[in-house]
C-alpha cells in the first residue's frame, strides 16, 4: 500500500507500508527518502501525533488519507558566558530610590541632577526569569 506524507514545506512523499507496519519502521523508510533524522519527525494523523508504538490500523490509516510530517525544531540551553553577560548589562544594577534611575553597580550617588546626587540606592531586584 502507498502512504502519502506531506511535509509542512508542502512537498508531497510516497512510501511502501502495509496496515501492520509501525510510525516507527515508517519513519525509517522516510528517513530513506527525505533524510531526515527519524527523531527529530512527527507524523500527525487527523490532528493527532501518532506515537512511535502505533501501527497504520491502530490509527485508522487508509489508502487516500494523508499524514502530515513536522520536523521538530532543536532548542538548547544558554551557553553559561551568554547568561552571565546579560546578568552584567540587564540586571547587575542599583536603582535610585527616589528617581529610579538604573546605575551601575559600583555607584555611591545618583548622576541625576533633578535629585541633587542622592546617595539613597539600593540594588535592583533580580529578575525570576534569570
Amino acid at each position: 500500500m502507498r502512504v502519502l506524507t506531506q511535509i509542512s514545506s508542502g512537498k508531497s512523499v510516497t512510501v511502501d507500508a502495509k496496515l501492520s507496519d509501525t510510525i516507527e519502521t515508517l519513519k525509517t523508510k522516510l528517513n530513506e527518502v527525505e533524510f531526515l533524522d527519524a527523531l527529530n519527525q512527527r507524523l500527525v494523523f487527523q490532528g493527532k501525533e501518532c506515537h512511535d508504538y502505533e501501527t497504520l490500523k491502530e490509527i485508522g490509516y487508509q489508502q487516500n488519507c494523508a499524514l502530515n510530517l513536522l520536523v521538530r525544531v532543536q532548542g538548547g540551553v544558554i551557553e553559561p558566558s551568554l547568561i552571565l553577560l546579560a546578568q552584567k548589562y540587564n540586571c547587575d544594577k542599583k536603582v535610585c530610590r527616589k528617581c529610579y534611575a538604573r546605575l551601575p553597580i559600583r555607584a555611591t550617588n545618583c548622576r541625576k541632577k533633578n535629585v541633587v546626587h542622592s546617595s539613597d540606592l539600593r540594588l535592583k531586584k533580580k529578575s525570576k526569569y534569570i
